[in-house]
């Protein structure tokens, strides 16, 4: 994993990755992508950019260029590219900076380094699934929060408490700072790159993180929840849907839905009660 609070590589690459492709990158590190009218551009940590990597990047697709992006100027950057987005026509998510709107739920994100404004395609179906859950009075687990964009999502949908968990301490911060944004009081946020210590038991759990991540983790997730819990996973393209789904069969989860949307997989999913 990248170390906290550091610098990234924007990498320029001439079209939009196909889902092969884009699995490939975040198998080499970069931990997200932005998509333009006709090309990407990829972030990756300046921890993990040396030349045996570029030579790795250049064999997936051929970059057109990169450049350093220190944290100093990031806000710049995703000022300019950021517009606000809905969801199923019942959440609103804005930037600080942007007026307001008369849907059900807003959430004002200033995500920063933390890459979870809810423009991906992972992030849109775990929010659009939080929609279909009922979360009044319930225990809420995010677990690698990013932005904290989930678990403010859940306390605006009526959870009574609300974790959110991640590696990376700039999104640790970053989180902070968007609960205050959205006057939040039933969130906790900590810094760990795993479950392993936590005790505590949750009616949902969520998690939009890697593939392998959500595989290593499933045994303390489904620890984690409570009989007749659910959970939702996303951040994995729809060929690593039956790795990740096989995964929790073995655990003894016997049902789970797949949703796919944009080359991306999401899976919901109870634990038996």
């Amino acid at each position: 994993m990248a170390e906290n609070n550091q610098n990234y590589y924007c990498f320029y690459f001439p079209v939009i990755l196909d889902e092969i492709q884009l699995a490939a990158l975040y198998e080499l590190g970069f931990e997200s992508f932005e998509e333009k009218e006709t090309t990407m551009d990829g972030y990756l940590g300046e921890s993990l950019f040396n030349e045996p990597q570029l030579a790795e990047i250049n064999k997936v697709y051929p970059y057109t260029s990169y450049e350093l992006i220190k944290q100093q100027n990031w806000n710049a950057i995703w000022e300019s590219g950021f517009t606000p987005i809905e969801v199923d026509k019942k959440i609103f998510v804005r930037a600080s900076f942007h007026p307001s709107n008369s849907l059900d739920y807003e959430i004002i994100i200033d995500p920063k380094m933390a890459f979870g404004t809810g423009h991906h395609a992972t992030t849109y179906m775990v929010l659009s699934e939080m929609l279909k859950l009922d979360l009044k009075d319930k225990s809420v687990l995010d677990f690698g929060c990013g932005s904290g964009i989930l678990a403010i999502a859940a306390e605006k949908m009526g959870a009574e408490s609300a974790e959110g968990i991640d590696y990376d301490l700039w999104s640790v911060e970053n989180t902070k700072e968007n609960i205050e944004l959205n006057k939040c009081t039933k969130i906790q946020v900590w810094q760990a790159d795993n479950l392993g210590s936590n005790t505590q038991d949750y009616d949902l759990i969520f998690a939009n993180i890697t593939r392998d991540i959500l595989i290593q983790s499933s045994v303390d997730i489904y620890r984690l929840l409570k009989p007749g819990g659910i959970a939702i996973y996303s951040g994995f393209i729809p060929g690593d849907a039956l790795k990740v789904k096989s995964c929790l069969i073995s655990l003894g989860v016997k049902q789970v839905k797949l949703v796919i949307k944009d080359s991306w997989a999401c899976l919901v999913w109870s634990k038996s009660t």
